[in-house]
C-alpha cells in the first residue's frame, strides 16, 4: 500500500483522515502493518467464503 504522505497528497486529505482509513481496514482484517515495514494488503482469497 502507498505511504501515509502518499496518500495524502493524491487525495488531498489530513493524515488523520488516512491513519483513521487504514486503522479501519487494519481492523476490518483487510490490510496488516509490519512496523517499519509497512502496511499490506491481506490475501482474502483462500479460504475466504461468502
Amino acid at each position: 500500500m502507498p505511504s501515509e504522505a502518499t496518500l495524502v497528497q493524491r487525495f488531498g486529505v489530513a493524515r488523520e483522515t488516512v491513519r483513521n482509513a487504514v486503522r479501519f481496514l487494519r481492523e476490518e482484517g483487510y490490510v496488516f502493518t509490519v512496523p517499519q515495514r509497512g502496511t499490506y494488503v491481506r490475501d482474502r482469497s483462500s479460504g475466504a467464503s461468502s
